[in-house]
């Protein structure tokens, strides 16, 4: 009201020391085998993103080992779709990503980019 933004627990909790913001996948969500988990990590990324539309969010996927494509692609692919893969590249950076998981998180995002479904 005043110019005064609160800022809360949840914000504060992914600040790091560059000043950037780090979204820990592993602790923000139970289970990363279904499209309900992938919404729920999505809505809190995006949380993050609308609070703190200027940092640089890194998302780290450190002791995430096999999550199903339906995850990834409620997590990441419909956010690269909305918001364009320009943003993917300047507002985020994935990191500790196994194999799986990348060439998955390639997979997923490459098929929503290339239909018209949401």
């Amino acid at each position: 009201m005043w110019g005064y933004q609160p800022f809360g627990f949840f914000e504060a909790g992914h600040l790091n020391e560059a000043g950037s913001l780090t979204f820990k996948v592993r602790t923000e969500i139970s289970g990363f085998g279904n499209r309900p988990s992938g919404s729920e990590a999505a809505t809190k990324l995006r949380n993050l993103m609308r609070d703190f539309p200027d940092r640089r969010i890194l998302i780290d996927f450190e002791g995430v080992d096999t999550p199903s494509a339906s995850f990834l692609d409620e997590f990441l692919a419909k956010l690269v779709k909305e918001e364009g893969p320009t943003m993917m590249l300047t507002r985020f950076q994935l990191v500790n990503m196994n194999e799986f998981v990348h060439q998955t998180a390639d997979a997923v995002i490459m098929q929503r980019m290339s239909t018209s479904h949401s």
